[in-house]
């Protein structure tokens, strides 16, 4: 048998390609708790062009009271008014808030960036599966023609409980497109009692909502949503 190889960092693994999709600038400070507390922080840590994390310009929707309607695939269903987040104090440059809404608003609003990462990471994963060099630097035999995208995401609140429905949709599409080979899409959710200390009421609230969209679609057979943009309704 091959002689084990340490690997002192993810990206010497080529065999696996990882996204962060956050709006929450905070997930991405060097002074992020988990980054200061966390021994393995540094080796662990994404890098840059791991990251799709960015702000949302929610002005641009509820400027005014007509603004969403520019945006017809958002207005049929996002439920908040100009009033309404006024009443909520929501502050988007903090992160979603635990505002569900809000997350899926994301999705949207950044959609072409993160289909083009998502197909970006796909396309590359296939390319390094396909390299016997790779793999026997590694000391492994690497099954080709298949791929699998792991979607990991927490039903309490933030970005992924949001969008991690649209986010697997997505992915199952961009990767039928990319390549004639089988393709599955696994999700794993993390439930609320991991955020006690997060209000509970809301994160409980936020997994209900979320595991009835999960629900719901699944009786729909897939159906879930139109689109993520006018030009491209799938």
């Amino acid at each position: 048998s091959a002689q084990p190889v340490r690997l002192e960092d993810l990206t010497e693994f080529p065999f696996a390609e990882f996204l962060q999709i956050d709006l929450d600038m905070n997930t991405v400070s060097e002074q992020c708790k988990a980054q200061k507390s966390d021994i393995l922080g540094d080796k662990v840590r994404f890098k840059e062009e791991e990251r799709l994390v960015k702000k949302l310009d929610l002005g641009k929707y509820i400027k005014t009271d007509e603004e969403l309607a520019k945006y017809p695939i958002v207005q049929e269903w996002f439920p908040l008014s100009r009033s309404k987040v006024n009443e909520l104090n929501i502050n988007p440059e903090k992160g979603a808030g635990q505002i569900r809404a809000l997350s899926r608003l994301y999705f949207f609003d950044k959609y072409q960036e993160i289909k083009a990462a998502v197909r970006g990471k796909a396309e590359h994963l296939q390319a390094n599966v396909s390299s016997a060099e790779l793999q026997k630097r590694l000391g492994l035999k690497v099954q080709t023609g298949t791929l699998k995208i792991v979607v990991v995401a927490s039903t309490a609140g933030g970005t992924g409980s949001g969008s991690f429905l649209d986010l697997g949709y997505l992915a199952q599409i961009i990767c039928k497109q990319a390549a004639s080979q089988k393709v599955s899409v696994n999700l794993i959710l993390m439930l609320p009692t991991g955020y006690t200390g997060a209000n509970r009421s809301r994160t409980q609230a936020n997994t209900y909502a979320a595991l009835m969209e999960l629900e719901t679609s699944m009786k729909q057979g897939g159906r879930y949503i139109k689109g993520w943009s006018e030009s491209e309704i799938i």
